[in-house]
């Protein structure tokens, strides 16, 4: 491996731990569009279901969840265990939190990684 090489994996390693930050709340409110979900699910959804190259720390989980519930973005309920644990908190989208998923989706992902131009620019990089 060339010395560029080994450098450049450095810098994208690093890239990409502060992108998937910053993506994390999209990829959570995302999974609760798609229905309510403990966080073992939400955690699951992202690391298996979307991506393949992204672990959740349920710490980070935790720590969102709470921050989201504080802004009203989404909502929690105890629901009875099926193996006859304790409840499980299970949470949904609330309607700003769907609002806000689509209007970042809308400014983030569709007028950005979906428009022509995009493609336009990036086909040499295939």
């Amino acid at each position: 491996m060339t010395e560029h090489r080994l450098y450049s994996e450095q810098v994208v390693e690093a890239w990409e731990e502060t992108y998937k930050k910053g993506l994390l709340t999209f990829w959570i409110l995302l999974a609760l569009h798609r229905g309510p979900k403990h966080v073992r699910q939400i955690k699951q959804y992202i690391e298996k279901e979307i991506t393949t190259n992204l672990t959740v720390d349920e710490k980070s989980l935790y720590r969102s969840i709470t921050r989201f519930k504080k802004m009203n973005l989404i909502t929690s309920e105890d629901v009875p265990s099926e193996k006859g644990g304790p409840a499980l908190k299970v949470y949904s989208l609330a309607p700003p939190g769907d609002a806000a998923l689509k209007l970042f989706y809308e400014r983030n992902i569709e007028s950005v990684f979906l428009s022509n131009k995009f493609n336009e620019e990036t086909k040499e990089l295939k």
